[in-house]
């Protein structure tokens, strides 16, 4: 239910997704955290260390047994497959290169967020969101300072540690905003995390701001081009 589906197919709006999250915040007072949710909640460090290491990182997830003790060690089914990384991230790749649509030829100019998963695993599906928004005359690029949405943590239900996330992307991204970006982000849940999740987590009108101008690509494209 993390997706928010629920939300938007229910007649009345009723939000699982965060009851879920505070009821398992509770629990995470009352009984502690488990390694499982700590490390699945920081994926941003998981994802980058395993980008560093690459190919090496790719071959141990190969390795014979390898299933099995990440089965019995962390919950995570042997059939299911795991991650492969690569060393060149989005970001790095956005660094090296001159975007299409220069600023003084674009009607409009986009942030586009190098999440962990698109970042460190999948950097095609980043790079086919650049090509896709130049061809459409607008203005790419990539931000730095902000990668990690806070989902994971909010995932399972670290609020603490998704609020401190919010606070500090949002001020780095107001600033981007008050310029005149627009804010993309490729994974659906990551752009709802922006759009919905930072309103229950932070107050004022940066964050507001944030909610407000941030898209998923599809909806940009639908609204924009």
């Amino acid at each position: 239910i993390g997706c928010k589906g629920c939300k938007r197919d229910c007649p009345s709006g009723v939000d699982m997704a965060k009851l879920k999250t505070e009821v398992k915040h509770e629990h995470h007072n009352r009984e502690g955290i488990p390694f499982r949710d700590k490390l699945f909640a920081n994926v941003e460090t998981l994802y980058s260390l395993g980008s560093t290491l690459a190919p090496v990182s790719n071959w141990a997830t190969k390795l014979p047994g390898s299933g099995v003790i990440m089965e019995k060690t962390l919950g995570i089914a042997r059939e299911r497959e795991l991650p492969t990384f690569t060393r060149e991230t989005l970001q790095k790749w956005n660094r090296s290169r001159t975007p299409a649509v220069s600023e003084h030829e674009a009607d409009r100019k986009a942030l586009v967020i190098a999440d962990p998963y698109t970042n460190y695993t999948h950097p095609e599906v980043g790079k086919a969101a650049v090509r896709t928004l130049e061809a459409a005359g607008v203005h790419v690029d990539i931000p730095d300072e902000v990668t990690d949405s806070g989902r994971p943590a909010h995932s399972k239900s670290l609020i603490d540690q998704s609020r401190a996330t919010a606070r500090a992307n949002t001020e780095a991204l107001v600033d981007y905003i008050e310029a005149g970006w627009d804010i993309i982000s490729v994974e659906p849940s990551d752009a709802v995390m922006y759009q919905e999740d930072y309103l229950d987590l932070l107050s004022g009108d940066g964050v507001e701001a944030v909610s407000k101008n941030t898209y998923s690509i599809m909806e940009y494209l639908d609204r924009f081009q």
